[in-house]
């Protein structure tokens, strides 16, 4: 039996005649008519004593329950930004049961021209309407906008406690919308909320005043907003004015393959110092050494936990390459078409869009017809148009990656890794020798397969998987117009030609390249695409050979072995979507932030899942 995933319906927006906007799914207005910016500032901007309260703060974190049409947000984006006195990172974490649609989306901040700078780089990374986390990073870096599609309580309990300063309650109003007042909305603020989080809200009801005080705030009314006499400004005791704890910002990660660049990215714009170990010459030399891979999800009919994982991982790795690395030899957004290999498969495939109600922005089905005009080529079948996909070069993109803050990285490359040792408050990794390479008090292993022969303990199985890519020359194959996948992938190289690949033999270590596997790879490229590929010799096809490191559930091993021990590992043929999310989840374990997937999922990729209780 299918579970379905959560269903995202868009909100209904209309504006009245002086251009406010209206929810016609609740039949109340998402902001006062008096004046939208005006209200966000005076009731939750200074209802929680911003921007004085953050200026005591390393990082700050805001929760707002009800992110409607952004405007709470894009206003306190734009004080943050304003304020020279400001901490280092906002973190913005907001939870909507009906987001709004880009156009509507885009239709509503033209009314609002003072926020236009954040609001245009919100509308360049707004999620497609599926649910669960979306988490974009905007400004540079400097605020992290973490969107939470779906119901307001079960989305706030997937995220971890005790992670906020301060809290927006923005919900219609309680008559019309009692969900997000209820009991158990106010039981999970008490939970992510710590000493001397404050909140505030338009709402002076008895209820969100009794649900204040049960979570354990004591209220304050103020002097409201225009025409409505008052608000409620709430804070909870013993204010820490330190904020959490971090400890010193050093990690030694040992492996530079597509893990551990996009590791040393993410600290490093969190302001880590690294020491990046590597055993090779240079970057990206292993199974991220193939010249290029294919962007994209993994769609079922079980909206399970990998399912779930690989949406949330695709769409954060599409949004970040095609915005943050724009560089044409690093991502091509040029779309990706998965087929359909047999009738029975186009029959669940076109299922499992019917079932879950994806967007089109998301996946699409699309007909035998439709899917070669996409390819530019006789294709076998109908299968799904992902428009948010694309290629990849891997090698290029850790170059990119590592070469994004220098100041910060150093590298350490011809260097094996062959112990890990503690010493004191310091990981330190030892080469054979017995000679110290780097210490820190984070370490990250992140070279895949080698991770076994480190000796630790808490390690899940990792498989060892051989795969041999074909490059095919431009003059055997047309150019395609998008990357194609269905049995196997098909990517246009760089300079010309495609890659076909990949050959799937776990356990093998073998890296010569094989005649044979060659005539698997064109084979299985006809099969995809009729002809293509046809005059091709396979003995005298260039390619490359790689392993690739695996787990039993195919989900990556990301998580926490030991206090200041971390290991990612066991990315598959998903490193390129699993890498960025993975790296943002351990970035923001290790800096005390709001979680940017569900902790549920979260739990789902610990290298000690198998033994984990269920929470």
């Amino acid at each position: 039996m299918s579970t379905p995933s959560q269903r995202i319906e868009p909100a209904r927006v209309a504006f009245d005649t002086r251009g406010t906007p209206y929810a016609e799914n609740f039949g109340d207005i998402y902001h006062s008519s008096d004046g939208g910016p005006a209200q966000a500032r005076h009731v939750f901007v200074a209802g929680n004593d911003l921007p004085l309260r953050w200026r005591r703060r390393d990082r700050f974190a805001i929760l707002e329950t009800g992110f409607g049409l952004g405007l709470n947000f894009l206003c306190t984006a734009a004080a943050f930004l304003e304020d020279s006195e400001r901490p280092g990172r906002l973190d913005y974490v907001a939870v909507e049961k009906h987001p709004p649609c880009l156009r509507d989306l885009t239709r509503a901040h033209a009314h609002w021209p003072e926020t236009a700078p954040i609001a245009d780089e919100l509308q360049r990374r707004w999620p497609p309407l599926v649910g669960g986390f979306h988490r974009m990073e905007l400004a540079g870096g400097r605020i992290a906008l973490t969107l939470l599609f779906g119901e307001v309580a079960p989305m706030l309990a997937e995220l971890d406690p005790g992670r906020f300063d301060a809290i927006y309650l923005d919900g219609f109003a309680p008559e019309k919308n009692p969900q997000m007042w209820s009991e158990a909305v106010f039981e999970q603020i008490a939970r992510l909320s710590r000493p001397g989080t404050t909140a505030a809200t338009w709402s002076v009801a008895a209820r969100v005043r009794a649900g204040l005080q049960h979570a354990g705030f004591g209220i304050e009314r103020r002097a409201g907003f225009a025409r409505k006499r008052e608000m409620l400004s709430a804070r909870r005791p013993s204010e820490d004015t330190t904020g959490p704890n971090h400890g010193e910002r050093r990690a030694v990660i040992v492996g530079a393959g597509i893990a551990g660049c996009w590791t040393a990215y993410t600290l490093a714009r969190r302001g880590w110092t690294i020491d990046l170990v590597e055993r090779h010459a240079a970057p990206a030399q292993e199974a991220s050494g193939n010249p290029v891979g294919a962007l994209l999800p993994a769609i079922n009919l079980a909206d399970n936990e990998n399912a779930r994982l690989a949406r949330a991982a695709f769409l954060h790795a599409s949004r970040k390459l095609a915005l943050d690395f724009p560089a044409d030899d690093v991502f091509g957004p040029v779309g990706l078409l998965q087929l359909a290999m047999r009738p029975e498969q186009a029959q669940r495939m076109a299922r499992i869009v019917t079932t879950h109600g994806f967007p089109p922005e998301y996946v699409a089905w699309v007909e035998h017809a439709q899917a070669q005009r996409l390819a530019g080529h006789p294709v076998c079948g109908p299968g799904w148009w992902i428009p948010a996909g694309g290629w990849v070069q891997p090698q290029r993109l850790c170059a990119a990656l590592l070469d994004a803050d220098r100041s910060r990285l150093r590298t350490h490359y011809g260097v094996h890794v062959q112990r890990i040792a503690r010493a004191g408050d310091q990981w330190q990794a030892i080469d054979g020798a017995g000679r110290l390479i780097a210490a820190a008090p984070t370490l990250v292993v992140a070279n895949a397969y080698g991770a076994a022969g480190l000796g630790l303990s808490g390690l899940p199985r990792l498989i060892s998987v051989r795969g041999q890519v074909s490059f095919l020359p431009s003059e055997t194959c047309a150019r395609l117009q998008t990357v194609v996948c269905g049995d196997g992938y098909i990517a246009p190289l760089p300079g010309g030609g495609a890659c076909v690949g990949s050959t799937f033999e776990p356990g093998s270590q073998a890296l010569e390249l094989r005649a044979e596997d060659h005539l698997q790879n064109l084979a299985r490229a006809a099969r995809m695409l009729p002809g293509y590929g046809a005059g091709a010799q396979p003995l005298s096809l260039n390619g490359r050979a790689a392993l690739r490191t695996a787990t039993a559930d195919r989900l990556p091993a990301c998580g926490e072995l030991d206090e200041g021990l971390h290991l990612f590992a066991g990315l598959g043929a998903r490193g390129l979507i699993w890498a960025p999310l993975c790296s943002e989840v351990l970035a923001s374990r290790l800096n005390a932030d709001p979680n940017p997937v569900e902790r549920s999922l979260i739990a789902a990729i610990h290298p000690g899942r198998d033994a984990q209780p269920a929470d």
